[in-house]
C-alpha cells in the first residue's frame, strides 16, 4: 500500500521546535511542529489547514527558515492518531509527518 503525500501552502505561524532526550543514547532529538494553509480548488475554494512534523537532524537544519506565511511544499506521510473510548476505537488528529519540506 502507497501513503504518500504531497502539500504545498503557507505556514500559518513560525514552527514549534522541541528538543527531546533519547532514552537509549543520552542524545538530544529533534521534533519541529508546524501548519500548512493550503487552497483547495475544489467544487468549492476552502482552505485545509494540514499540521506537520519533521522529526531529527532533518528537522534542525530547517527549523530556521520555517516562519509564518513562508511558502512550501512538504511530502510525507499521512499518520493518525487513535485512542479508544468505552472499548469503541476512536480517530482523533491526522497529520503529515514528512520526508522532505521545499522552500517556495
Amino acid at each position: 500500500m502507497i501513503n504518500t503525500i504531497t502539500m504545498s501552502g503557507n505556514l500559518i505561524a513560525d514552527c514549534d521546535q522541541k528538543s527531546v532526550k533519547k532514552r537509549e543514547k543520552n542524545e538530544n532529538f529533534t521534533i519541529v511542529n508546524f501548519t500548512i494553509a493550503h487552497n483547495y480548488q475544489g467544487r468549492e475554494a476552502e482552505i485545509i489547514f494540514m499540521p506537520v512534523t519533521v522529526f531529527g537532524a532533518y528537522a534542525e537544519a530547517i527549523a530556521q527558515h520555517l516562519t509564518k506565511g513562508k511558502g512550501v511544499v512538504v511530502s510525507g506521510t499521512l499518520r493518525e492518531d487513535s485512542f479508544e473510548d468505552k472499548n469503541k476505537k476512536r480517530q482523533r488528529k491526522k497529520w503529515l509527518e514528512a520526508n522532505s519540506v521545499q522552500l517556495c
